[in-house]
């Protein structure tokens, strides 16, 4: 390979890593948003009602004169029946892993969702949940690993780097050709 040629490439290599590291920045700086409740980090993506699932946890504002945001847990979906009693759980008849801390017996209506904090239950709007939590630092119940899009976003941003500074090495070790008379 000439050594035309492989500046070339090495520039390309170099352009591509830089361009991969900004793209996976993009992601992970237009998708998540960090958040502190009660001395815990929290990272946080904005889900649509349609995407909300049990067993997710969900920040949920209070009115706006208290200033205070609540850790939630989606027990339960519009059209699913939910029991417990004696701390155990049944999802529309099926037991399932998990305790409340209140008797409950409720049929969801459609649109909201039963979510449970530290204060007990309460059945909201699906639109009212807040924030999904993606990520915690581990004071908050059960820390969830890292989300996928969040995973591939960081492993863009490495490979990219990585590309890039074995372009620049590359590029810099190069003597400059010698200039033709």
């Amino acid at each position: 390979m000439t050594a035309k040629r492989r500046l070339r490439v090495w520039t390309a290599a170099g352009a591509a890593g830089l361009l991969a590291a900004a793209l996976g920045l993009a992601v992970l700086l237009t998708g998540y948003s960090l958040n502190t409740l009660d001395d815990d980090t929290l990272l946080t993506d904005r889900v649509r009602a349609s995407e909300v699932q049990r067993g997710e946890l969900h920040l949920l504002g209070t009115p706006p004169a208290t200033d205070h945001v609540l850790l939630e847990r989606v027990m339960a979906l519009g059209g699913d029946r939910i029991t417990c009693r004696a701390g155990h759980v049944t999802l529309n008849g099926r037991p399932v892993s998990g305790t409340c801390s209140r008797e409950v017996d409720v049929d969801v209506p459609s649109g909201k969702a039963l979510v449970e904090d530290r204060q007990g239950t309460a059945t909201v709007d699906l639109a009212q949940l807040g924030d999904r939590v993606v990520w915690h630092t581990g004071k908050a119940p059960e820390t969830p690993p890292l989300p996928g899009k969040l995973t591939g976003a960081l492993i863009w941003i490495g490979i990219g780097a990585a590309a890039a500074v074995l372009a620049a090495v590359e590029l810099a070790r190069r003597k400059p050709a010698p200039a033709r008379v």
